[in-house]
């Protein structure tokens, strides 16, 4: 009897979804290299961060230098050092917002969907990115701000007399504050980011990212609404259940825990990045598949039109050049090459950029 060899179906399954996985997290490598040189090729963002941290440590020294003991002495020391994340926060959230909103403004994002047709991809690249840099500066920012506290507090009567104990990172609760601090400003960076893909508009988002972190403290603070209500709003608002984190002190009187506290504000920002990857699967079709049909009789000449070539980057050539191979530019896969092309009447000679 001849027996007739069957392929093992899970392991072809297995085989072809590990494949599967290695392309996609190729791609996504490759996406976040992308990104990585487009946020830190453009000035405005080495200036954000900046500001970023110079109002967190310059806002903290501040509050540290004002209080006082023993007219004050019982201040939260560590939350006090740990102030200036309230304007620090407002940078972060710019620099998030115009990593999404000026490429919508400018055209380039025509270019990104052209080299990365996935929007999921691409919209975790930009995430991935901007909360790296912002954990980044976060840290240096917070770090600076404890160290302020430290030597400002005191000389104003925060001493082992009045029962206080100099700012150290091994205490437990001041190392939960300070670690805390820096993933809040990076959940706010995520959530900025989530809100502007979203909405696709800088003054839009500006306006939304604004209202959610500033208006339940602004309400809250007026004392008209009911204590109920304000009790509701300080639990689930994303700023004011975010920063209980910075708490060490009487933490049987907040509204929330520290750690749920900064629970609530990564929903927040699990749920923006949710609507974001929605609105951006079911947006309208691809400005890079518009940029890739061909032009049409009302198309403006002189107007940019992005053809993928299936052409290898060794063998692309610049027009009129002798044959000698375009400058290799970082940032998409090595098989693809990407025409831009200007379509006056009559069309000019293509010019293609071979990127690698």
């Amino acid at each position: 009897m001849a027996y007739q060899a069957v392929p093992d179906t899970v392991t072809l399954h297995r085989s072809q979804m590990s494949a599967a996985l290695r392309a996609e997290s190729a791609a996504l490598r490759e996406a976040v290299h992308a990104e990585w040189t487009k946020l830190r090729t453009v000035p405005s963002t080495g200036w954000l961060l900046l500001t970023a941290i110079a109002l967190t440590v310059g806002a903290s020294a501040l509050a540290a230098g004002v209080v006082k003991c023993p007219g004050s002495c019982g201040e939260d020391t560590t939350r006090l050092s740990l102030t200036g994340i309230l304007p620090g926060q407002a940078a972060v959230a710019v620099l998030a917002v115009l990593v999404v909103s000026g490429e919508y403004s400018s055209g380039m994002i025509r270019i990104t969907l052209t080299a990365v047709p996935r929007r999921a991809t691409a919209l975790a690249a930009k995430a991935i990115v901007v909360t790296g840099v912002v954990l980044t500066a976060g840290t240096v920012a917070v770090l600076g701000s404890v160290l302020a506290a430290r030597f400002i507090l005191p000389g104003n009567g925060f001493t082992k007399a009045h029962g206080f104990l100099a700012l150290s990172l091994g205490d437990g609760p001041t190392l939960r504050a300070a670690a805390g601090s820096v993933l809040y400003l990076a959940l706010i960076a995520l959530l900025s980011l989530c809100l502007a893909t979203a909405l696709r508009d800088s003054g839009a988002s500006s306006a939304v990212v604004v209202g959610l972190l500033y208006i339940v403290p602004v309400l809250t603070g007026l004392g008209t609404l009911d204590p109920a209500w304000e009790h509701r709003l300080q639990r689930y608002g994303p700023m004011t259940a975010g920063l209980a984190i910075q708490a060490t002190k009487n933490l049987k009187t907040l509204p929330i825990g520290p750690w749920q506290g900064l629970g609530v504000l990564a929903a927040w920002s699990a749920a923006a990045l949710v609507a974001a990857a929605c609105c951006s699967t079911c947006a309208t079709p691809d400005p890079g598949d518009k940029a890739r049909s061909p032009p049409t009789a009302g198309h403006q000449p002189g107007s940019p039109t992005i053809q993928p070539q299936e052409t290898p980057c060794s063998s692309a050539r610049s027009p009129g050049s002798g044959g000698t191979p375009l400058k290799h530019l970082r940032g998409v896969p090595e098989h693809r090459v990407y025409r831009l092309e200007l379509v006056p009447h009559p069309p000019r000679q293509p010019v293609v950029l071979c990127c690698h």
